[in-house]
C-alpha cells in the first residue's frame, strides 16, 4: 500500500508486513473478523482530545479508535455521538473476512516513544469484502512528531478508496445507504469535528457538513490537525508534499488548497501573501475555503507564498508553500540509426549499447548532456534483427526512437581434422566419414554439416591420400581443413603364385634368373613384388642341404626392375644356391627363401627349376642328422 507521502506510513513493499524478522515493525491488530476489536492497546505516550488525556486505546474494525471501551457499531453516523469518545479516519461497515490471507487486515504500529500507526489494509465492507476495497490510515501523537507538524496529534492518510456503505447499513453495491464519517468525537456531544460524509464514487466535495461527497475525495490525500484544543483550527487540504512546487519557465502552475472549518457552522477566511505580482489568486471562503493559483512565471527565482487560514473561533492554520522556477527545459530530440554488427568470435551474440544507436543524431537545443538507455536491455543481442527502443534523456525531460539491430556472424568455423586408416575388405573396397576425419573442429555460433572430399577407396588408393573436410555453420560460412588417409591393403600374400625364375639350363659362372613378381589377390588388388637382401652359400654333392654358414665362392645381384637375379660362382666350385631372404608387398615384407640349386657342367649337369619356400624352421628327414645351419635344397627333377 502506497500512501501519499508526508508523515504516512506505506506498509513494507510487494507482501503482506507479518514477515518472520517483522522488519517493517508492523503486528496485527486483530485476525479476520467483522464488527469486533483490538484488546486494550497502552500507549507510550499521552493523547489529548478536546481537553481529555489518554494513555490507552482500542483499534475497531469499523475503521476508528475509540478510548474507553471497544466500538463494534458499524453504521456510522454524523458527528457529534454522546459516550464514544472516537477517532474515525473512516466509520463505515468493513469487513475483513476474505479468503486472501495476505489481504484484508488491520495492522498496529508503535513509531518510536510517541507516534502510534493504525493501518486498514485492502479492506472490504459487509457483506462483500472482496469486491471493492479501501485502504486508510491514522497516526496519532503527543503532538511532538515533526513529520506530523509540531502541534498536530492525528493525521488521516488514504491511498485507495473505492466503496462507502455496507449491506447492513443499506447501501448497495458499496454505495447508498447511510453514509460513512471521517472525523473526531469527544463523546459529550458538544465538541467534535468532521472531514466529511461520504456515499458515493466520485471527487465532488462541498464542506464537511452540507451534502454528503464522493469517496474518491480522499483518494491520495493526507489530513493532519490537533485534536488537544477545545476549537480545532482549519485542516489544510491539497498542499504538495513538503509544500514545495517545482516549476519551469515554459510550465504554468495551476494549483487548488483548500483549508477545512473541521466544526459544524464555522466558516474560515485565507489571507495570501508573497505571491508574484502576476499570479491570479482566486480566493473562496467559507466552511471549506478554496485558493485557486495560475501562474505563467516569466523568470527563474524561488517564491515563498504564505497561507494565513483563520476560522471564526478564532482558530489559526498558517503554512508556506515554495515554488522555484528554473529555466525553461526543452526536451531532447531522439534520434535513432539502424546498427549492424558483427557477432563475437567466442559466442553467437553481440554487445551493442544505446550510444551506438541513438548517440549519433539525437540532440538538445539546450546543450544538456544526454543519457541513452534500451527500452526493453536485450543485449547483447542474438543474430538475425532485433526492434529496439532508446530513450533519451536530458536529467529532466525524455524522447525516444525506434531502431533495428542487426547482427550477422561472418567468422567461419575452426575445421580441425585427424588422420586415419582405412582397410580394404575382401572385396577390396574401404571407406571412411567426415565425422571420423572431424577432430572437434567448433565454431562461434553451430555447425550445421561435415562433407569430405573423397570417402571411398579401393586397391588403386593403397597408400597415403589427401582429402579435404569442409566444414559449414549454421549461417553458412565454412573453412577446410586436409587430411591424410592411410589405405591398407592386409591380404596376405600367396607366394604359390611368385615363380623364382623359368630357368632350365643352368650354366656356370653366370645364372641370370627372371622373377614373376605380380599378381592379383583374390580381393582384387595386383601385387607388386619386391625382391629384398639376396645372399648365396653352397649346396653340398647331392644337391639335398645347404650350409648357410659357409664362406665365399658365391655372389649374389639383383634388380627390381626388371626383377633380375643373378648368381656367380668363383669357378671350379662344385654347387652353390642363392636364397632371397625378404620379399616384400606395400604392406609388408616376411622372410622367404627362393632356392636356385647350381651343378657345375664340368660335374655332369643338373638341370633344376628354382623353387620359392617360406622360411621355417629345418626338420631332418630320417636318418639325416639335425642341424639348426642347415636348410634343405630339393633336387626339383
Amino acid at each position: 500500500i502506497m500512501f501519499p507521502g508526508g508523515p504516512c506510513l506505506n506498509l513494507p513493499p510487494d507482501d503482506d508486513p507479518h514477515d518472520d524478522g517483522n522488519l517493517g515493525g508492523w503486528t496485527l491488530a486483530m485476525p479476520h473478523n467483522d464488527d469486533e476489536s483490538s484488546s486494550s492497546i497502552p500507549l507510550q505516550f499521552n493523547f489529548k482530545l478536546f481537553g481529555d488525556s489518554y494513555n490507552s486505546l482500542y483499534i475497531n474494525n469499523n475503521g476508528n479508535l475509540s478510548f474507553d471501551n471497544p466500538y463494534w457499531t458499524f453504521t456510522a453516523s454524523g458527528f457529534p455521538v454522546s459516550g464514544y469518545p472516537m477517532v474515525a479516519p473512516f466509520w463505515a461497515d468493513v469487513d475483513t473476512n476474505v479468503v486472501d490471507s495476505d489481504t484484508g487486515h488491520v495492522w498496529v504500529k508503535h513509531v518510536g516513544s510517541n507516534m502510534l500507526a493504525v493501518t486498514w489494509d485492502v479492506v472490504g465492507y459487509y457483506s462483500h469484502s472482496g469486491e471493492l476495497e479501501n485502504s486508510f490510515q491514522v497516526l496519532i501523537s503527543d503532538g511532538m512528531d515533526e513529520s506530523m507538524g509540531l502541534g498536530n496529534n492525528v493525521c488521516f492518510c488514504y491511498a485507495d478508496m473505492q466503496w462507502t456503505t455496507g449491506d447492513a447499513s443499506f447501501g448497495s453495491d458499496g454505495f447508498g445507504g447511510i453514509p460513512a464519517t471521517v472525523g473526531a468525537n469527544k463523546g459529550d456531544g458538544v465538541d467534535y469535528f468532521q472531514i466529511g460524509r461520504f456515499d458515493h464514487e466520485g471527487i465532488d466535495y462541498d464542506g464537511a457538513y452540507e451534502n454528503a461527497d464522493g469517496v474518491s475525495y480522499l483518494d491520495h490525500q493526507y489530513f493532519c490537525f490537533d485534536t488537544g484544543t477545545d476549537n480545532i483550527p482549519p485542516i489544510a487540504v491539497g498542499f504538495p508534499a513538503d509544500n514545495r512546487v517545482n516549476l519551469e519557465q515554459c510550465e504554468s502552475l495551476d494549483l487548488t488548497v483548500s483549508f477545512l472549518s473541521p466544526e459544524a457552522l464555522q466558516t474560515t477566511s485565507v489571507v495570501v501573501s508573497g505571491q508574484p505580482e502576476d499570479m491570479v489568486v482566486t480566493n473562496t471562503g467559507g466552511n471549506s475555503a478554496s485558493i485557486h493559483l495560475h501562474w505563467i512565471p516569466d523568470s527563474d527565482g524561488t517564491y515563498v507564498l504564505n497561507f494565513l487560514a483563520t476560522d471564526s473561533e478564532g482558530g489559526v492554520t498558517n503554512v508556506d508553500l515554495t515554488i522555484n522556477v528554473s529555466n525553461c527545459n526543452s526536451p531532447p530530440v531522439a534520434v535513432c540509426q539502424d546498427v549492424t554488427v558483427s557477432a563475437n568470435a567466442n559466442n553467437c551474440h553481440a554487445a551493442v549499447t544505446p550510444d551506438e544507436v541513438a548517440e549519433g543524431g539525437s540532440f538538445d537545443s539546450d546543450g544538456d548532456d544526454l543519457t541513452f538507455t534500451f527500452a526493453v536491455d536485450s543485449s547483447p543481442f542474438s543474430v538475425g534483427n532485433t526492434s529496439v527502443t532508446v530513450q533519451v534523456s536530458d536529467g529532466q525531460l525524455t524522447d525516444t526512437c525506434d531502431a533495428i539491430v542487426t547482427v550477422v556472424d561472418d567468422t567461419p568455423p575452426n575445421a580441425l581434422c585427424q588422420d586415419v586408416t582405412v582397410t580394404l575388405d575382401t572385396n577390396g573396397a574401404g571407406s571412411t566419414t567426415a565425422d571420423a576425419v572431424n577432430n572437434g573442429s567448433d565454431d562461434n555460433c553451430n555447425i550445421a554439416s561435415y562433407s569430405l572430399s573423397v570417402t571411398d577407396f579401393s586397391c588403386v588408393d593403397v597408400g597415403t591420400n589427401t582429402v579435404e573436410l569442409t566444414v559449414t555453420d549454421v549461417h553458412g560460412n565454412w573453412e577446410t581443413c586436409t587430411s591424410t588417409v592411410l589405405v591398407i591393403d592386409d591380404e596376405a600374400l600367396d607366394y604359390s603364385k611368385l615363380d623364382c625364375g623359368g630357368l632350365d639350363i643352368i650354366a656356370p659362372n653366370l645364372v641370370p634368373v627372371v622373377y614373376n613378381t605380380t599378381y592379383t589377390k583374390t580381393n582384387g588388388c595386383d601385387v607388386d613384388v619386391t625382391i629384398k637382401d639376396p645372399s648365396c652359400s653352397f649346396c653340398n654333392s647331392a644337391g639335398k642341404t645347404v650350409d648357410k654358414l659357409a664362406g665365399s665362392g658365391c655372389e649374389v645381384s639383383y634388380t627390381n626392375s626388371p626383377p633380375v637375379f643373378t648368381i656367380k660362382d668363383s669357378g671350379g666350385v662344385e654347387d652353390h644356391i642363392a636364397w632371397v631372404n625378404k620379399v616384400c608387398d606395400s604392406n609388408n615384407c616376411e622372410e622367404y627363401k627362393c632356392t636356385i640349386c647350381v651343378t657345375n657342367p664340368g660335374k655332369g649337369k643338373s638341370r633344376h627349376k628354382p623353387n620359392l619356400r617360406k622360411l621355417a624352421p629345418f626338420v631332418c628327414p630320417s636318418g639325416w642328422e639335425a642341424n639348426s645351419d642347415k636348410y634343405e635344397c630339393s633336387d626339383l627333377d
